[in-house]
């Protein structure tokens, strides 16, 4: 029924082992290294790369884009090519996105024929089938529902995650599943030939995107950029940093609503800090230093858990004993804006302990600068208000 993840068994290249520089290529939601088309397409791409560079190229192959981005915080690449998340992660660790490919990916909810459910509300406690964790179909899914305040583990009866992205139509042909999430015109294609119906769509994104080291050669770049703009089996665009870091954005965004908090925005925040409430950061001690906003106290969140509204805060650690000791005491917490998850943790966690007026400021740090309002750099303060 499906394609083999086979076993890469060859090089997509073969240079000498003095390469300077060094190519990733990770592979897309429906892509599978063991194929031989597949493998001619990026061995073809390569040699473009390498003619354009001017200097032997060597070629890292990742299945699991998690694995890619975590690699490429250590720069063990130059450049990589891959799902629009993992150039979107990669902004932070200093790679800037120069392309992204012309076909893009919508994830969408579907039902079996006969099924009574209109939208994702009507899902509720359902079996779902979801496409791999790390997957761009599987990210764009899972952004809507953090995006709604929806936690798929506790809002459905079972969430199942598929390596394969057809394995999740698949079960609904055999009534595994009562809702599967796939891509949109592999789902389309499935309700026309099955019955059935789409009740949901997410945002769209580019399917892949190219990144380079900031500080590969900028005449190299452009040359390699030209180059693949004129390759035949991807079909790229130039790309920008903003549109990737929108991306980014809406992959990894918080709720915009939080249970037992306010939400406020930068203008709202700003009018209670002035009125006296304190006002607590829970980002690392560096990006605390770097700046932010003044009167600030310094209470760092430990994150492990996942970056979901049901998250497991057992593995995480804050400072509950430095938030005010009178618990119906009004305070403000922020962290790195809408991606950042540690101040909705923390408001969470508070919430849980009994404090009764958290005012959660989602946007954040880059919010308050956004907007033009003063900052403070320094050290954090030894002691935190009570």
């Amino acid at each position: 029924m499906f394609k083999l993840l086979l076993p890469l068994y060859f090089a997509a290249v073969s240079f000498p082992a003095s390469a300077q520089l060094t190519l990733a290529i990770v592979r897309g939601d429906n892509e599978y290294l063991g194929d031989l088309e597949t493998h001619k397409k990026y061995d073809r791409l390569s040699q473009i790369i390498q003619d354009a560079a001017g200097e032997p190229v060597k070629v890292k192959f990742y299945r699991d884009a998690f694995f890619a981005i975590k690699r490429g915080k250590t720069g063990e690449f130059d450049m990589v090519l891959g799902p629009s998340q993992v150039a979107a992660n990669l902004i932070k660790f200093k790679y800037s996105p120069l392309l992204k490919s012309v076909d893009l990916v919508t994830a969408v909810y579907v039902t079996p024929p006969g099924s009574g459910t209109g939208s994702l509300q009507d899902a509720r406690g359902m079996k779902v089938g979801m496409p791999h964790y790390e997957s761009l179909t599987g990210g764009l899914a899972r952004a809507q529902l953090n995006e709604m305040g929806i936690s798929g583990k506790k809002y459905f009866a079972e969430l199942h995650y598929q390596p394969v992205s057809e394995a999740t139509l698949y079960g609904l042909n055999i009534g595994r599943y009562d809702v599967a999430v796939a891509d949109a015109d592999m789902a389309q294609a499935w309700v026309k030939k099955n019955g059935g119906k789409i009740i949901a769509k997410t945002s769209t994104s580019p399917s892949k995107a190219f990144s380079v080291k900031e500080t590969l050669n900028p005449s190299q770049a452009d040359k390699i950029k030209n180059a693949m703009l004129n390759h035949d089996s991807i079909r790229f665009a130039s790309a920008e940093k903003s549109e990737f870091k929108k991306i980014g954005s809406m992959l990894n965004t918080t709720p915009t609503v939080l249970p037992g908090a306010r939400v406020v925005q930068a203008a709202q925040a700003k009018i209670l800090i002035g009125q006296g409430i304190p006002v607590y950061d829970v980002r690392m001690k560096e990006e605390f230093q770097d700046g932010h906003i003044p009167g600030a106290i310094h209470v760092p969140y430990n994150e492990s858990s996942a970056k979901e509204p049901e998250f497991d805060g057992s593995s995480d650690s804050f400072e509950l004993d430095k938030l005010p000791q009178d618990k119906k005491t009004a305070l403000i917490m922020y962290c790195d804006g809408t991606t950042c998850w540690k101040s909705y943790k923390s408001a969470i966690m508070a919430a849980k302990n009994g404090w009764k007026n958290i005012i959660w400021f989602r946007g954040g740090f880059p919010e308050w600068k956004a907007a033009g309002y003063s900052v403070e750099s320094g050290k954090p303060n030894k002691t935190a208000s009570k």
